[in-house]
């Protein structure tokens, strides 16, 4: 499965310990049982990382994208907001 991870670290490439079963032209393709176990890994580990953390992991992110360039008038609007929510409860 290292070769299959490296993709994921950000290399550039194609896995090269495996056979391309891809390009069976009139023949079916073969199935190497080491290659099924690491597709098998590589498939539970894309899983894993499509968990609830993740989606909300990246909601943040989107958040802080869009409020980081604006601080100052983020911190502006919340001051506004809180001085609203101020006097409409007294």
């Amino acid at each position: 499965m290292p070769a299959i991870q490296g993709l994921h670290a950000g290399t550039r490439g194609y896995v090269t310990d495996m056979p391309d079963v891809t390009n069976a032209i009139g023949t079916p393709p073969h199935a190497d049982p080491r290659m099924l176990q690491q597709l098998q890994q590589h498939r539970a580990h894309c899983l894993a990382a499509r968990s609830r953390t993740h989606t909300l992991r990246g909601a943040a992110e989107a958040v802080h994208a869009f409020v980081s360039p604006r601080f100052v008038s983020t911190l502006a609007v919340m001051c506004l907001v809180l001085a609203a929510l101020l006097v409409s409860l007294s």
